[in-house]
């Protein structure tokens, strides 16, 4: 990502996510945030684009009862510069999902999945002035 604030670019190794916990997680979302304050608030309305997709997301797997999603992952991708930026919220890897005859209910675990990153969102949101919808 561009780092507004230094005008550097910043890059992350791709594995860099798989030591993070929760609350470093936390502080890299911050930092890619803060650095594109500068640019109109051009992250934020990504990130508010995120929320709302992940509530979408939410919604789906809420609504498709008996199929567990074991091991799949959720991909966030903020593209673009400036205010013509694409966001998109996808899940991938497929290969483990498994459909359970006669169930009736959403996979909860991935409900929480999704429940954790639109706590996560929404209180980056909320720390740098963006719209929480509330959508969790």
């Amino acid at each position: 990502y561009h780092d507004f604030q230094v005008n550097e670019d910043v890059f992350i190794d791709k594995y860099f996510g798989r030591d993070l916990d929760e609350s470093g997680f936390r502080r890299v979302m911050c930092e890619v945030v803060k650095g594109g304050i500068c640019e109109s608030g051009a992250r934020i309305r990504c990130l508010e684009g995120v929320v709302e997709k992940l509530g979408v997301l939410k919604q789906t797997v809420e609504g498709v009862a008996g199929m567990r999603f074991r091991g799949v992952s959720v991909l966030v991708v903020l593209e673009g510069q400036g205010m013509s930026g694409d966001v998109g919220v996808t899940m991938l890897d497929f290969a483990r999902t498994v459909v359970l005859e006669g169930e009736r209910s959403e996979d909860r675990e991935m409900v929480v999945g999704i429940n954790t990153l639109l706590e996560l969102f929404g209180g980056i949101l909320r720390e740098y002035g963006g719209e929480d919808r509330g959508s969790y």
